[in-house]
């Protein structure tokens, strides 16, 4: 019984000792959330957003999205636990024509990408009037991703003079759902603009 108390007492304390630290650190490191950081920082382009990830979450920092837009939006859905990146890329223009391409990002709290969704419009226009020649859409997400979605794709006229493309939908994954939508207006003088 001697032998008990002398010896294996303090190898157990001494293990329980380790088990405690190595969850302070498992603690420490796990803490980041995506949500905090976006709350409190301005992030300006994707190419920033790709270093907090790469910075905080590099456990889940596989697939970066590498596209950098004319215009970037960044926000969070609280009631999810989800952040957003968005941004529009103009893609092609004539005389009568343009083409654009939205594109919204979805990130869990610790960093890992959810799912991505995409529309491109393809417009004609004149001083009088714009139709919708095209529209193309997708919902896409990493491999290790539990989402799942069908989108769906619309387009034509808000009215004569403004013509639009459009997806929406509701990714879901168990007990969770997110609706999404992503829109492109174009008007009769060739301009778009997106929400």
């Amino acid at each position: 019984m001697k032998f008990i108390e002398e010896k294996l007492i303090p190898v157990l304390l001494c293990m329980a000792l380790f088990i405690c630290n190595a969850d302070v650190l498992r603690a420490e490191t796990d803490s980041f959330s995506l949500i905090s950081y976006v709350e409190n920082h301005h992030i300006g382009s994707q190419a920033e957003f790709n270093e907090v990830l790469q910075t905080y979450c590099s456990q889940y920092y596989v697939e970066p999205v590498e596209e950098e837009g004319e215009s970037f939006q960044v926000g969070i859905d609280y009631e999810n636990s989800l952040v957003y990146t968005a941004f529009y890329i103009n893609t092609s223009e004539t005389r009568s024509t343009k083409s654009g391409r939205a594109q919204k990002n979805y990130y869990s709290d610790t960093g890992e990408r959810a799912f991505t969704i995409s529309v491109e419009g393809v417009f004609s226009y004149s001083s009088t009037e714009c139709h919708t020649i095209s529209t193309t859409g997708s919902f896409t997400k990493p491999f290790a991703s539990p989402w799942n979605s069908s989108p769906s794709l619309t387009s034509g006229n808000f009215t004569a003079t403004s013509a639009y493309s459009k997806i929406s939908g509701t990714a879901t994954y168990l007990y969770q759902s997110q609706s999404y939508s992503l829109t492109l207006v174009c008007n009769q003088y060739g301009d778009i603009s997106w929400f």
